[in-house]
């Protein structure tokens, strides 16, 4: 494993994956008004010191992006670096998003803003973040 690699997909990811998490998130106000996902039961209290970490959850998820890519990325042949992420991310989304969408979907009555922006935040976040990996792995 190619840990400076890593690192610097990480920090890239990280700092991607905060910015379209906040879009998505205002978008989804900005659609419906009534949306408030720190009003969602379960969700901890705006004073609560733990909710901090709910900011360092992107880097947590770029982390372990990072790390599969360093495994995974020699497997896709000599597809075009672009093409490399794209793939990446659809696999990473339908491993991950979708399973997750179902269950959340099927157990909780969050309103269907949340689990579409919810998908959609993913399913952008994890394209662009194997399009940063592709291109951080492919650099000498």
């Amino acid at each position: 494993m190619n840990w400076k690699k890593i690192v610097v997909s990480t920090v890239l990811n990280g700092i991607v994956l905060l910015l379209v998490l906040v879009a998505v998130q205002q978008l989804a106000i900005a659609i419906n008004p009534n949306f408030n996902p720190s009003s969602l039961k379960g969700m901890r209290s705006p004073n609560d010191p733990i909710l901090v970490f709910y900011f360092a959850y992107p880097w947590v998820l770029a982390l372990a992006l990072s790390i599969a890519f360093s495994f995974f990325h020699r497997s896709f042949g000599h597809l075009p670096i672009f093409k490399q992420g794209v793939h990446f991310g659809l696999i990473v989304w339908m491993l991950i998003c979708l399973p997750n969408a179902f269950l959340l979907y099927t157990s909780m009555d969050y309103g269907e803003t949340f689990f579409l922006a919810n998908t959609l935040s993913y399913f952008i976040s994890f394209i662009i973040a194997g399009i940063v990996a592709s291109f951080v792995f492919a650099k000498k």
